[in-house]
C-alpha cells in the first residue's frame, strides 16, 4: 500500500534493532532499584521503558541524526539505509519530544532527564549554520564519544533507575561510569565500517578516525578491563550473600566482558576486515554480558 511505503523509510531511519538494545541498557538501572513495581505494575514499568527510551526517544536521536547527516551509506544497526525522506529531523524532533512529555507524566525526575539527554542529542548532531564558530559534538573528536558512551552508560542506567522513586544513591553513580567505560570501549567499533583506510584524511572528524583502527580496538580491550575492575569492586561485598543464581550471571557476565576484551585485541590485527560482521559480534557480546549483570542485580536487590 502506498501508505505503507511513505511511512518505511522514516521507521527504518528510528533504526528497530536498536529499540532491544536501548531497552536492555535501561533496564539495568531498574533491577538496581529497591523500589522496582511487582505483578501488573511491572509490565506497565517494562513497557513505559522499551517505548519511551527505546522507541521514541532513542529511535528519534537515530533518525534525527541522519536527517543532520543526509546518511546514505551503511550505518550502525541499519546496514543498508533508504534514501533519507523529506522532514526526517523533525520527524525525530518529535519522537523525543514525545518521549519528554511521557517521561514527565511518569515523574519530574525522569522527565528532567529525558529532556536532559534529548538536548544532548541535539548538541551532538545539529548541525551548525553557515560561517557559524561553535562545532556540534560529533565533530569534536572524545567530545564525541563522551556523549555517546556517557549518554548510552550512565544514562540509560539512570532512565531505568529513575523510572522508580528511588533516591539516587553514590552506588548508583558507581554502576553508571562502570556502563560507560564499556561503552567507550564498544561503541567506536560502530565507526570503523565508515572509515576508508585508502584514503586517510577524508573521514570525519571524529574518535575512531582521529586514533585509527588499531588504536581504538586496543583501547577497548583496556576499557573492558576498566569496566571489569569498577565492577568488581563495586560487587565485592555483596556477590558472596547472592544466590546460586545470580552468581551464575555474574559469572556470565564476566565471561562475556573478558572474551569482549580478547575479541577486540584480535580483531586490532586487521581492523578493517569484516568491520560490520565484527562490530555486530562485538556489540551483541557486550549486550549478552549486560543482560547477565543485570539479572545479577535483579536477582541480588
Amino acid at each position: 500500500m502506498e501508505w505503507v511505503s511513505r511511512i518505511r523509510p522514516y521507521w527504518l531511519h528510528l533504526r528497530p534493532q536498536a529499540f532491544p538494545v536501548a531497552f536492555v541498557a535501561a533496564l539495568t538501572g531498574y533491577a538496581l532499584s529497591p523500589a522496582r513495581a511487582h505483578g501488573w505494575a511491572l509490565l506497565l514499568d517494562l513497557g513505559r521503558l522499551f517505548v519511551l527510551y527505546g522507541v521514541l526517544l532513542w529511535g528519534g536521536t537515530n533518525a534525527f541524526n541522519s536527517g543532520q547527516d543526509g546518511d546514505t551509506g551503511p550505518l550502525n544497526m541499519l546496514p543498508n539505509p533508504p534514501p533519507v525522506p523529506a522532514q526526517l529531523s523533525a520527524f525525530g524532533l518529535a519522537m523525543k519530544l514525545l518521549a519528554v512529555l511521557g517521561a514527565s507524566l511518569v515523574s519530574g525526575r525522569l522527565g528532567a532527564l529525558f529532556a536532559a539527554a534529548a538536548l544532548a542529542s541535539w548538541f551532538y548532531s545539529a548541525r551548525p549554520r553557515p560561517a557559524s564558530r561553535w562545532q556540534r559534538g560529533k565533530d569534536v573528536p572524545g567530545l564525541d564519544m563522551a556523549i555517546n558512551a556517557g549518554g548510552f552508560g550512565l544514562g540509560s542506567l539512570l532512565v531505568g533507575y529513575c523510572l522508580t522513586p528511588a533516591p539516587l544513591t553514590p552506588l548508583v553513580w558507581g554502576y553508571g561510569v562502570g556502563f560507560t567505560l564499556a561503552y567507550w570501549g564498544g561503541m567506536p567499533t560502530s565507526q570503523l565500517f565508515q572509515l576508508a583506510p585508502a584514503a586517510p584524511g577524508t573521514a570525519e572528524p571524529n574518535y575512531t578516525s582521529q586514533l585509527g583502527g588499531r588504536r581504538v580496538l586496543h583501547l577497548a580491550s583496556i576499557f573492558f578491563a576498566a569496566h571489569a575492575a569498577v565492577l568488581l569492586l563495586l560487587d565485592g561485598p555483596r556477590l558472596a550473600a547472592a544466590s546460586a543464581a545470580a552468581q551464575l550471571g555474574w559469572g556470565a557476565w564476566l565471561g562475556l566482558v573478558v572474551f569482549s576484551a580478547g575479541y577486540s585485541w584480535r580483531w586490532a590485527r586487521a581492523p578493517f576486515e569484516q568491520p560490520y560482521a565484527r562490530m555486530m559480534r562485538l556489540m551483541t557480546a557486550m549486550m549478552g554480558s549486560q543482560l547477565c549483570w543485570t539479572l545479577y542485580a535483579w536477582l541480588s536487590s
